[in-house]
């Protein structure tokens, strides 16, 4: 704790490969591009007062949370894992964007498959599901978050109700 206090309020520039953000430290809330944490590692947990452990955690809790708790994919399990759209074997990263909440099975069949091309292959296949899978790979959500007044329909609800 003595780490955070001697850096309270004090006001940072951090660049990044796209833009530069700006932080008020000893505050909870940590501005990103769009608002929101690419990488965990963008929780800054050094400033933070929080360990990377824990700054990872929160960071994928915070994807889970995006969908209500259920896989993205079937919508029908607790989300378990972390799936990478793009697997890290073909080159992806673990940036928001290309991570998805998915239960074990859905993960474990995928494998370092192309998402889409696996997706429109399952019984599951839903066509807004795909839809607000790819919006979640452009940052939609939150940038009409960022415009709008927060009024944004939960996934797991619009799923639901599209089935």
């Amino acid at each position: 704790m003595e780490k955070c206090d001697s850096v309270l309020n004090q006001q940072i520039v951090i660049p990044t490969k796209e833009s530069s953000s700006s932080y008020t430290l000893g505050k909870f809330l940590i501005r990103t591009r769009m608002g929101i944490a690419e990488d965990w590692g963008d929780l800054l947990y050094s400033l933070d007062c929080l360990s990377k452990g824990q700054a990872k955690r929160k960071f994928r809790k915070s994807i889970k949370y995006g969908w209500g708790g259920l896989c993205a994919y079937c919508r029908c399990n607790r989300a378990t894992t972390l799936d990478h759209l793009k697997p890290k074997a073909r080159g992806g990263s673990s940036l928001r964007s290309n991570l998805i909440p998915a239960c074990q099975s859905c993960n474990h069949s995928k494998g370092s498959r192309n998402w889409l091309e696996w997706y429109q292959e399952q019984e599951f296949y839903n066509e807004t599901a795909k839809e607000l899978i790819e919006e979640w790979i452009s940052n939609k959500r939150f940038i009409e978050e960022e415009l709008a007044d927060g009024t944004v329909n939960d996934r797991t609800t619009v799923c639901f109700a599209a089935s």
